[in-house]
C-alpha cells in the first residue's frame, strides 16, 4: 500500500506539471514557461503547507480535511459490493439499505441541521472515496490533484478577465497569488473546487460575448452543477453581475443596465420569497446564520469567534445590517484581532489591499468600456458576497475562506483601475 501511495503521488505530480507546461489552455495565458511552472510549484508547496497545518496544528478529529478524507476511506472500506460504492459515488439509487448501512460509518455525510441548501460536505467525501482505490489512500496525492483543479480554475478566471482587458504580468499575479486564495484553495478543501467553479463559469460567460456555441452552454451547466453541490450561495451572489454582463454585450448603456439589472433581480428575489417561502433567500440567510452561531456556541475555545447582529427573515433586516456584514468581510480581521499567525497574514493582506484600493481611487487611469463592465461586475459580486458571508459567518478564520471566490476579482479590479505608472522608483 505504501508503494502504491508513493507511485500514485508521483504520477499525479508529474502529470499535472506536464499539463501546466504543455497544454494550450495554460500557454494561452501568455506567461513564460518558467513563470507558469513557478506558480504551479508554489501551489504544490502551499498544498503541503495546508496539509501540514491541518495535520499538526488542528486536532485531526475536528479538521475539515481529515473529516472528508476519513469519510471517503470509510465508504471504500465498508461498501460491501461495487454496486454500493458506485451508488454512493454517483448519488443514483442511494436510498437502499446497503448504502445506508455503509454511510453509517461516516462522520459528516449527514448533517445535524438543514438550512435549505445542498449538503456540500458530500462532494468532498465523494472526491476522496473516488480517488482512494487509485491512490492507495495517499492524502498527499488527493491534495495535489485538488491544488491542480484550483490552479485550472484560476487559469480560466485569468483568461476570462483578459477578455475585458489586456493581459499583464501583474494582473496574472493578482489572480494567482492573492495570499488567502493561493493558500486556502491549495488544500484538500471545498475551496479548490469552488475556485474551479468560479473560474469556469466566468470564463464561459466571457466566451458568450464572442458568440454562442453548444460547448459553452454545456460548460456553463457543468459549472452551475458544481456550484449546486459545493457553495450555491456563491453562484447566487454572482448571478446579478453575470446577467448584467450578458445584458451589456454591445458595451452600450453600461451604467443604466447595471442599475436596472440589480433592481429587477432584487424585486424578483423579494416577490419569489413572498409567493414561495421555500425560495425566500432572506429566510435561508437567517437560518444559515442561526445554525453557524449555534455550532460555534456548542464548541469551546473558538479563538476567532465574533458577534453578529441577529437577522430576521426579511429584506428590511438584511438591508439594515448589510453595512455590518460588509465591514466584517472587508476590514476584519483588523490589527486588534491578529491573535494567531493565520489571522496576522489575513489582516496584513486586508491592510495592503485597502491601501492599494485607496491609491487606485485617488489616482485612477482611463479605463475602457469593457474594463468598466468588469469593474461593475466585480463590484456587484464583491458587495453581495461580502454582505452574505459577513452576516452569516461568526468565525473570522472561516470568513476569510468563504470570501476567497471574490478576492481575485477584487485585486484584479484594483490593478485594472489604478494608474500604477505614477509610482516611480528613483535610482540612487
Amino acid at each position: 500500500m505504501l508503494v502504491l501511495k508513493i507511485i500514485s503521488t508521483l504520477i499525479i505530480l508529474i502529470a499535472t506539471t506536464w499539463m501546466v507546461y504543455k497544454l494550450p489552455l495554460f500557454r494561452r495565458t501568455g506567461l513564460k514557461t518558467i513563470w507558469r511552472l513557478s506558480l504551479w510549484g508554489a501551489k504544490i508547496v502551499a498544498s503541503l503547507a495546508v496539509l501540514a497545518i491541518y495535520t499538526w496544528h488542528y486536532p485531526q478529529e475536528t479538521a475539515d480535511i481529515y473529516k472528508y478524507y476519513n469519510d471517503g476511506k470509510a465508504i471504500v472500506e465498508n461498501a460491501d459490493t461495487p454496486n454500493t460504492y458506485i451508488r454512493i459515488i454517483t448519488g443514483v439509487g442511494i436510498d437502499t439499505p446497503e448504502v445506508k448501512q455503509c454511510l453509517e460509518h461516516t462522520g459528516v455525510w449527514y448533517r445535524g441541521y438543514f438550512h435549505g441548501v445542498w449538503n456540500d460536505n458530500r462532494i468532498m467525501i465523494r472526491y476522496n472515496a473516488l480517488l482512494y482505490p487509485v491512490t492507495g489512500g495517499s492524502i498527499v496525492a488527493h491534495s495535489f490533484l485538488m491544488a491542480f483543479l484550483s490552479f485550472l480554475g484560476l487559469t480560466l478566471l485569468y483568461l476570462g478577465i483578459t477578455y475585458f482587458t489586456k493581459g499583464r504580468f501583474w494582473l496574472a499575479l493578482a489572480v494567482y497569488m492573492v495570499p488567502s486564495v493561493f493558500f486556502w484553495s491549495s488544500g484538500l478543501l471545498k475551496e479548490g473546487i469552488l475556485m474551479l467553479n468560479t473560474g469556469l463559469l466566468f470564463y464561459t460567460i466571457s466566451l458568450l460575448h464572442k458568440g454562442f456555441k453548444l460547448k459553452i452552454l454545456l460548460l456553463i451547466i457543468l459549472a452551475v452543477g458544481l456550484f449546486i453541490m459545493t457553495k450555491i450561495y456563491v453562484l447566487i451572489c454572482m448571478i446579478p453581475g453575470l446577467v448584467f454582463l450578458l445584458a451589456t454585450k454591445q458595451n452600450k448603456h453600461i451604467f443604466r443596465n447595471f442599475i436596472i439589472t440589480h433592481i429587477v433581480i432584487i424585486l424578483l428575489v423579494w416577490i419569489s420569497g413572498c409567493l414561495y417561502p421555500k425560495l425566500n433567500m432572506f429566510r435561508l440567510l437567517d437560518k444559515k446564520q442561526h445554525h453557524f452561531v449555534s455550532m460555534v456556541q456548542a464548541r469551546e475555545n473558538v479563538g476567532s469567534a465574533i458577534n453578529l447582529p441577529e437577522l430576521k427573515p426579511n429584506i428590511l433586516s438584511v438591508l439594515r445590517h448589510s453595512p455590518t456584514g460588509f465591514f466584517n468581510s472587508m476590514f476584519r480581521p483588523h490589527f486588534l484581532e491578529w491573535n494567531s499567525p493565520l489571522m496576522l497574514v489575513a489582516g496584513i493582506e486586508k491592510l495592503i489591499l485597502l491601501i492599494m484600493l485607496v491609491y487606485a481611487c485617488i489616482w485612477p487611469r482611463n479605463v475602457s468600456k469593457k474594463e468598466i463592465k468588469f469593474l461593475l461586475f466585480s463590484l456587484s459580486f464583491i458587495l453581495i458576497l461580502f454582505v452574505t458571508t459577513g452576516l452569516s459567518t461568526p468565525v473570522l478564520g472561516a470568513l476569510v475562506r468563504y470570501n476567497i471566490p471574490a478576492m481575485p476579482f477584487f485585486v484584479a479590479g484594483i490593478i485594472m483601475l489604478g494608474n500604477w505608472k505614477k509610482i516611480r522608483i528613483k535610482r540612487i
